[in-house]
């Protein structure tokens, strides 16, 4: 059943703490790829953001009074009702504190609520077209209430997504490539004292990895490159328009799996992102999650 786990760590990038704070975590669902009737993946996860990258590109390392990390806990179930159809949901719940100098605030609370479904054309050709929708359930940078927005927990807009996962396995190693689009809807946020449009824009993620077992082996060691595109947004603020620019960020997840019994496995995934670039408009991370998954028949 390894095949089966090797998408525990490879696919799970943190995706919502990884790129600049408007990105919903759709990239990838918690996809099943072998026959079972449902999964549970329990994610516990910390980041922190390290710099900042201007339009330019040009990086900014923050010092040690500039502090702004991320604590998760999150869990992802999916359901197969066919052979070839499966859909899921993804919960997480977060603590984010900011500190500045001598200044601090910290908040927690829910995100943003995950869908997904997938389909496999070809039985046991482990090809899936994928969708999925991220519905802001929770507050966000443009309704954010608090001191430096550690209440901003979510992306503020509807996210809906297509996207393309493939997976070659062979004796010992196995290669995943997987590509998506996303699209973010247009949305109003208004109080008392004022009123903001955001505008609606496109995105898009690559991500290919490789991951090897050692002959007779239950573990797992794997690595994923994923470059992420956010294009340009409209802000309206009164009578005042922003175009923003687009953001651009790469991942390196370095990640290791244990497979206990054929019913569970648990994993770890470091992830960092200042190894590869270029990078613009963006947060730079890292982190480190470790996640426990279940399955059943």
């Amino acid at each position: 059943m390894k095949l089966f786990f090797l998408l525990v760590s490879s696919l799970l990038s943190l995706d919502s703490l990884a790129s600049s704070c408007c990105v919903a975590n759709i990239s990838v669902p918690n996809l099943m790829i072998m026959p079972t009737q449902w999964q549970q993946t329990f994610t516990m996860a910390s980041a922190r953001v390290i710099g900042d990258v201007n339009t330019k590109g040009h990086s900014t390392f923050r010092r040690n009074n500039n502090k702004e990390t991320t604590n998760l806990a999150k869990i992802d179930l999916a359901y197969s009702w066919t052979q070839k159809y499966q859909n899921g949901i993804s919960l997480k719940y977060q603590n984010k504190k900011r500190s500045f100098s001598s200044s601090q605030a910290n908040d927690t609370g829910w995100s943003d609520l995950g869908l997904f479904q997938a389909y496999q054309p070809i039985r046991y050709q482990r090809t899936f077209i994928f969708n999925t929708i991220n519905v802001p359930t929770s507050s966000s940078i443009y309704d954010s209430i608090e001191k430096y927005s550690v209440d901003a927990h979510g992306t503020g807009t509807y996210q809906a997504g297509m996207g393309l996962f493939h997976v070659e396995n062979f004796r010992s190693w196995d290669f995943i490539v997987s590509s998506e689009v996303h699209h973010s809807f247009a949305r109003t946020f208004s109080s008392s004292e004022n009123k903001k449009e955001i505008g609606s824009f496109w995105g898009t993620s690559l991500s290919v990895g490789a991951g090897y077992i050692p002959w007779r082996s239950k573990i797992r060691y794997g690595y994923n490159l994923i470059p992420r595109l956010e294009g340009q947004k409209l802000v309206k603020i009164e009578e005042d328009k922003t175009m923003s620019k687009q953001s651009l960020v790469w991942d390196s997840v370095l990640n290791v799996t244990y497979t206990i019994n054929s019913n569970y496995a648990v994993g770890m995934n470091y992830l960092d992102q200042t190894w590869f670039g270029p990078a613009r408009n963006t947060l730079l991370n890292r982190s480190l999650s470790v996640l426990f998954q279940t399955h059943f028949l």
